[in-house]
């Protein structure tokens, strides 16, 4: 990816621990005399292009927000003449459209071909272009081919899929990564030159050969590309080392779009690595986790492991592929398990649309609770990591019940202090609008961090703050409660939007 341009994130960047660490446990003493000005400048800063990036994390943040009165700011940044502030002004503004919309006129008027396509990327990653803009940006002569890669990907199962001879001739890109990307698409064409194409990738000595192909199972799996069955079943079949990440993807791809020989070789897999328990645990996730397109006996081995691990994935795993009703009973005892890795993959799975809302929603809270049964405090920081996404995913998801399920964890004397830091976290993450409406029947805690935080979610409504909400915003923008940057400058703007000195604040920082 270009330097200084951006991919789309959350203000996630750093670990939970991390974050929350940033936010030290520091006394609000109100020390700083002006915090408008405090606020101006740090708002002013975000605007300077830094050589650490630090600028994208701070501007990422503002448009974490979603908050239409920084609409002036991303407008001046949309055309401001340094690339990578651009890119934030018109991501931005099309954040800011409902649905978040990119103008894809803003992209025509731009003549660098990099910040072309990483606004596209970006766009198509959020799902930012509608199909009508989609084809409009085809019929650009001038369009760089990453990016018409990229659309032809998107149109693949749309009324107006690509024709083969609009492809064909992107085989001949000098990057192994688009010809590797077309001939992908050309063969979910039913076009053999797509299949000599990848045929020819996996012959090939270019030391970037299986980054591309990792990159191409990837996208087979994310887009449904079900003729590449077959060329993943082989890569799995001929590894050397079956344990490798690439053979491993290349099998969970066989698995997940259907290849018949692909269950068969994970069984031989499985028995094989019996005395490797950490490889057997690898190929139980790598089943469990597409359980909605197996049959239900695909998880008898499982079921008959002697790991508590393994054959809680095979009931877990039975009970999706089944429909069972206690399904979220499951998914509740295999995060009490608090594996780091199956923690996460609940989550990745309870936000599609897989479960029905509540039992989502009870999947998502009991990944959030697995933090309280951890007796071993080596594993706090990843489970305070998982229980950070785990709350965001529960208010992104199933906004309703995320008020109900989280608000008593928050409030009950028995929550950890570390638990409920990650909590107002994740509901900080989430730019879902309930999310600082959790707070709303909750008492501000106790403890400082987890203080903190909460004004930041309570700032983000427009009700009338308290004047010692007011003040404490104040000293948390001055700098006395020594937030992380990105939450720092949200403190900035939001103190600035509630004493009615925003727009003043904007007119003074822009040409």
């Amino acid at each position: 990816m270009p330097s200084g341009l951006i991919s789309q994130r959350s203000i996630a960047a750093l670990p939970a621990l991390a974050v929350v660490a940033c936010v030290a446990i520091a006394s609000l003493a109100h020390a700083q005399p002006n915090p408008k000005a405090s606020a101006r400048r740090l708002i002013g800063e975000a605007m300077q292009v830094e050589a650490n990036g630090a600028h994208n994390l701070r501007l990422r943040a503002l448009r974490h927000l979603r908050d239409p009165s920084l609409e002036p700011l991303f407008e001046a940044l949309a055309i401001h003449a340094e690339p990578a502030l651009r890119v934030h002004g018109i991501l931005g503004l099309a954040e800011l459209e409902s649905p978040p919309t990119l103008d894809i006129a803003r992209v025509a008027a731009i003549d660098n071909p990099l910040l072309q396509a990483e606004l596209v990327s970006v766009a198509l990653d959020a799902g930012m272009i509608p199909p009508a803009a989609r084809d409009h940006l085809l019929d650009w002569a001038d369009l760089a081919p990453g990016i018409r890669l990229l659309l032809y990907t998107r149109a693949l199962d749309t009324d107006t899929p690509p024709r083969p001879a609009d492809i064909a001739p992107l085989l001949e890109q000098p990057r192994l990564g688009r010809r590797g990307l077309a001939a992908l698409l050309l063969a979910e064409l039913d076009d053999p030159r797509g299949r000599d194409a990848l045929l020819a990738l996996d012959a090939s000595t270019d030391p970037g050969r299986d980054a591309v192909r990792s990159m191409l199972l990837e996208t087979a799996i994310r887009h449904d590309l079900t003729s590449a069955r077959r060329w993943a079943h082989a890569i799995a079949a001929e590894a050397p080392d079956p344990s490798e990440p690439l053979a491993m993807l290349a099998l969970r791809a066989a698995l997940y779009l259907g290849e018949p020989r692909a269950l068969r070789l994970w069984n031989d897999q499985f028995a094989s690595a019996k005395p490797r328990p950490a490889q057997q645990v690898r190929l139980a996730l790598v089943l469990t986790a597409i359980a909605p397109r197996l049959p239900a006996d695909a998880f008898d081995a499982l079921l008959q492991a002697d790991d508590p691990l393994i054959a809680r994935l095979g009931s877990t795993g039975r009970a999706i592929a089944t429909g069972d009703p206690a399904v979220a009973d499951e998914l509740t005892r295999l995060a009490e398990l608090r594996h780091t890795i199956a923690l996460r993959w609940i989550v990745a799975f309870a936000e599609r649309d897989h479960l029905a809302p509540p039992d989502a929603a009870l999947a998502l809270l009991g990944v959030v609770r697995a933090f309280e049964r951890d007796p071993d405090r080596r594993l706090t920081d990843r489970h305070l990591d998982t229980a950070v996404e785990a709350s965001r995913a529960l208010v992104d998801t199933h906004p309703q019940a995320a008020a109900d399920l989280l608000a008593p964890v928050l409030t009950h004397r028995a929550t950890a202090v570390e638990l409920r830091q990650a909590i107002l976290l994740g509901l900080l993450r989430s730019q879902h609008p309930a999310a600082s409406a959790v707070t709303r029947r909750t008492d501000p805690p106790r403890d400082t961090v987890a203080r903190n935080l909460d004004l930041l979610l309570r700032a983000r409504r427009h009700d009338p703050l308290a004047p010692d909400q007011l003040a404490d915003l104040a000293d948390l923008v001055s700098g006395a409660g020594d937030l992380a940057p990105s939450l720092r400058i949200q403190a900035a703007w939001l103190y600035l939007r509630h004493i009615g000195r925003a727009d003043a604040a904007l007119d003074r920082l822009l040409p």
